[in-house]
């Protein structure tokens, strides 16, 4: 049992009342993890009671890990609320951490969870946090069930789920001899205007434009969707959503973050059973990180090395070799050489890198040369996530879309990351490079669109 030793803060009884706030102990083994186990109450608004253990991850062979895995949004750092470790230990966390909770706590009996905020030691000075951060794909991986928490109820959620769940029932049934299809499609819940504005409404939530819940549903084997009181199975959601068929032509930047992200949590039904120890098994370890930043980059994450942190442990670069690949996750490295070193594993060592400012923004240099140029895209249909592109190859391809006769082209159809390829787009070769890039030319620079 973590063992806690005291500071003194304020009880939530009123000024003047002491009481000791949680202290993490280091864990004793590199693979180990701390579990929250969230003690019972029949009252919903009693106080969280919780205790804290640790749980030898990678030493367990013994089937299945009988802990869920939280998957939320943070929320503001303001109005935090306590809970109660070990009986009296206070720990602050957020609001939506803690609502979270209260739905989650069962009346009668013990939840076992994995929450980052509260199972990993925040402590910046401290160097367990990067080491906790880069298990995450093994903890999720591992976990019974991930429950993905979207949010309170609002006025409208309980009748997106139940379209969600009408829909995914009408997409499977069988119909009735008596009836015909015409019939079914005209009872279908999720067709009403209502109902498709509810459902737009829970995909409009925080939790949908996080970075992080890439490998959190990535890698899971089964995924609870819950809003709420209202619940689904990650499977039935998505089949739901896939039945409704939704306009996304009104909601076009919705669709290109609910896409990806649905199409991950589709996939847990076909991820085998994991042991502890094994490599994690999901279609994302095929990516490279340069690609997989590719595809999420434009997700939210407080801090902008969350953006590598959050889908470096899933690359195939973190599993074919995490120390050579020159990235560990280290948050007390500064941005620039987090950047810097991710640019040089994903571009060539030979080019140089120079962060502008606080920005986010590398500016690199290097030779190189032009391939081609892109000569034609056509959008897949919606629901194929890609773009069927020509290149044209030379350099005269510069100056013309199709002038010359020496000009030979090829067709090649690209999967929709988060920015996407136009017509006029450059493919060029870095020196040193393994991969060829994909880049637009402005006035006075070149931006990398895909690598």
């Amino acid at each position: 049992m973590e063992s806690a030793r005291g500071l003194i803060a304020e009880s939530s009884e009123g000024p003047g009342v002491a009481t000791p706030s949680y202290i993490y102990s280091p864990l004793s083994e590199d693979g180990n993890i701390r579990l929250l186990r969230l003690l019972p109450n029949q009252d919903y608004h009693a106080p969280i009671q919780c205790e804290i253990f640790e749980y030898p991850l990678r030493k367990l062979n013994r089937g299945p890990h009988l802990y869920e895995a939280l998957s939320y949004v943070w929320g503001s750092e303001e109005n935090q609320q306590p809970i109660w470790i070990q009986s009296n230990r206070r720990l602050s966390v957020t609001w939506n951490l803690h609502v979270a909770l209260l739905h989650l706590r069962n009346p009668f009996f013990d939840r076992i969870l994995w929450v980052d905020a509260i199972c990993i030691n925040q402590d910046p000075a401290e160097r367990e946090k990067g080491h906790q951060v880069q298990m995450m794909a093994d903890i999720y991986a591992n976990a019974n069930r991930v429950v993905v928490w979207l949010g309170e109820a609002s006025a409208d959620s309980d009748i997106a789920f139940d379209a969600l769940k009408g829909a995914a029932r009408g997409k499977f049934m069988k119909l009735d001899e008596e009836e015909d299809l015409e019939d079914v499609q005209k009872k279908a819940p999720g067709e009403s205007l209502e109902e498709r504005r509810a459902v737009f409404a829970v995909l409009e939530r925080p939790w949908f434009q996080r970075i992080w819940v890439v490998q959190e549903v990535g890698v899971a084997r089964r995924i609870l969707m819950k809003c709420g009181s209202s619940e689904l199975e990650g499977f039935v959601f998505c089949s739901g959503l896939s039945a409704m068929n939704l306009p996304y032509d009104t909601h076009p930047d919705l669709q290109a973050l609910i896409l990806p992200i649905t199409n991950l949590i589709r996939d847990e039904i076909f991820r085998p059973p994991q042991d502890s120890g094994q490599q994690v098994a999901s279609s994302l370890r095929t990516h490279t990180l340069a690609e997989l930043v590719d595809l999420y980059h434009t997700r939210k994450a407080a801090k902008c090395v969350d953006k590598i942190y959050a889908l470096l442990s899933i690359s195939s670069d973190f599993s074919d070799n995490p120390e050579q690949s020159g990235l560990l996750v280290d948050y007390q490295a500064s941005q620039d050489a987090v950047l810097e070193s991710f640019t040089r594993l994903s571009l060539s060592p030979e080019m140089s890198v120079r962060v502008w400012d606080e920005s986010g923004f590398a500016v690199i240099q290097g030779p190189g040369h032009i391939l081609g140029r892109i000569t034609e895209v056509k959008q897949g249909h919606s629901r194929d996530d890609v773009q069927n592109i020509v290149i044209t190859w030379g350099k005269t391809a510069l100056l013309s879309k199709r002038s010359g006769k020496d000009l030979t082209a090829s067709r090649h159809q690209l999967q929709v990351t988060a920015k996407l390829v136009c017509e006029g787009d450059l493919v060029c070769l870095a020196k040193g490079g393994a991969r060829p890039l994909i880049i637009r030319l402005f006035d006075n620079h070149a931006a990398i669109i895909r690598i």
